[in-house]
């Protein structure tokens, strides 16, 4: 009887145990179930039809996850809807496709980024609905050469065309030592206030043509910064000898869009004078002015394009 009662325990013990690692197994997949990412895009009051979108990681802090082997692009319909199928769970963000051509003298070269991009957690086998665009309205401006410059730029010569809404500055704790904040920052990014303020920040890709013109579409109603970079003409291709610093508010707009331009008018470029002298040439002194025309404290950082 006592032999019964031993093997009785025995096969209890490996079958809870059985039981314990299927509940461990099941958990793992629920939390690796994919979802499902779906939307419209608008620009202004028309659905983008037959244009892309791209989907990408949107994680606040750099992870261990292997990078996107190739871009998560889709096209949209006739209606500007699209679909993503089978998406992990975590922190995404979905925006346009953008494409645009760096261009000096006759050379040119394409590249491509995202802009209006929405941002979002996904949970397993959620189901999220976005609309990228068809909110703010259009903002137009122009870029002209320094004051007094007679050098010829080529205003599609530089890589970043970018606006980004301006948010409010992370609240770190006083005097939190500066090798702690990255520790800090990562905790914060955890809470539901961090989240929410990692979510918020919007990035708007700048629409420059060949003759300075510009234009963004679709911007909200807010306080904004950008940087837009430009070349000398002939020089080659991704080197930029100068930036126009953009900084502008779009006031709030009843309904919520308007089809009327926000016309910001001249942005005047600041050339880089230690590019392009000649060897032995006398470079004269200059110093590095921040968006609002001040000097800034640290060097300003424009975001990835």
């Amino acid at each position: 009887m006592r032999r019964l009662n031993v093997r009785l325990v025995v096969v209890t013990s490996v079958l809870s145990a059985l039981c314990a690692a299927h509940v461990v197994r099941a958990e793992a997949a629920e939390r690796r179930r994919p979802g499902r990412v779906e939307g419209a895009l608008r620009i202004g009051a028309k659905p983008g039809a037959y244009k892309e979108v791209i989907l990408e990681r949107n994680d606040p802090m750099p992870t261990s996850r292997p990078p996107a082997r190739k871009p998560n692009v889709e096209p949209t319909d006739g209606d500007g809807r699209f679909v993503f199928k089978d998406v992990e769970p975590g922190e995404w963000r979905v925006g346009i496709f953008k494409r645009y051509t760096i261009r000096n003298k006759r050379s040119y070269t394409r590249g491509a980024t995202s802009s209006h991009a929405v941002r979002f957690g996904l949970a397993p086998g959620q189901t999220v609905r976005v609309q990228i665009g068809g909110t703010g309205r259009p903002v137009i401006g122009r870029l002209v050469p320094p004051s007094g410059s007679t050098a010829k730029l080529a205003y599609q010569g530089g890589s970043a065309r970018r606006i980004w809404l301006n948010c409010p500055p992370t609240p770190y704790p006083k005097d939190l030592p500066e090798d702690k904040r990255t520790e800090w920052l990562r905790k914060w990014y955890r809470t539901e206030a961090g989240m929410a303020s990692w979510r918020a920040r919007y990035t708007y890709v700048v629409d420059v043509e060949p003759d300075g013109s510009f234009r963004i579409e679709d911007v909200p109603a807010g306080s904004y910064t950008g940087c837009i970079e430009v070349a000398r003409w002939g020089e080659r291709l991704g080197r930029a000898d100068g930036q126009a610093f953009l900084k502008f508010t779009v006031p709030e707009i009843p309904g919520g869009r308007s089809d009327e331009p926000l016309d910001i008018g001249a942005c005047q470029v600041k050339l880089d004078e230690r590019k392009g002298l000649k060897v032995g040439g006398a470079a004269r002194a200059s110093q590095a002015t921040s968006a609002e025309g001040g000097t800034p404290s640290r060097p300003v950082n424009k975001p990835d394009f």
